[in-house]
């Protein structure tokens, strides 16, 4: 007996990502072959899509890169908190770059809104933006502690009128030579 479910066909979003992951992806030979003739017309079962992506899920990557870009393939801008115009609002975020652990070399992007942060994980908002800091990532941070009371590198209250007046604290000036 053969339910409506069984031989329900993949969906066109399915088919983009296994494509996706075909190409970033190092695919054995066998889990190739069998996977091209299901594309070409073979018929996909209710739920063989779902194995086939965890199957390509487990595969290593191509040259060893990961498909999330990694801190080292965006614009040079170091750790800090910036305030840049981003659609002509201005915005404030916080770059973070880790140096150990398991997110090593990678950059996390973040918006301010109020007293909360929210990663920005969107591709094209996160590029436009590290594009802005990086014109002139000194004067974002001043920017930034300018218009917050907080210093632009390490994000504490700044307390004289001289920091203030900068945006940034005297040891975070003094170890970023600004």
């Amino acid at each position: 007996m053969t339910s409506q479910h069984s031989q329900l066909m993949i969906s066109e979003r399915q088919w983009q990502f296994i494509q996706r992951l075909r190409s970033e992806r190092q695919v054995p030979d066998e889990v190739d072959v069998a996977l091209q003739h299901k594309l070409d017309g073979g018929r996909w079962y209710f739920g063989e899509a779902s194995k086939v992506i965890d199957t390509l899920l487990k595969c290593p990557y191509k040259n060893g890169f990961a498909a999330v870009p990694r801190g080292d393939h965006w614009p040079t801008v170091p750790e800090g908190r910036y305030a840049v115009l981003d659609e002509g609002v201005l915005k404030f975020y916080k770059v973070d770059r880790p140096t150990e652990g398991r997110w090593s070399g990678y950059l996390f992007l973040s918006v301010y809104a109020s007293d909360e942060r929210y990663p920005i994980k969107a591709f094209d908002t996160k590029k436009r933006v590290m594009d802005n800091i990086a014109v002139n990532p000194q004067l974002a941070a001043q920017r930034y502690g300018q218009e917050i009371g907080k210093c632009g590198l390490c994000g504490r209250t700044l307390t004289d009128e001289q920091s203030r007046a900068f945006g940034i604290g005297p040891i975070c000036r003094a170890e970023r030579k600004w």
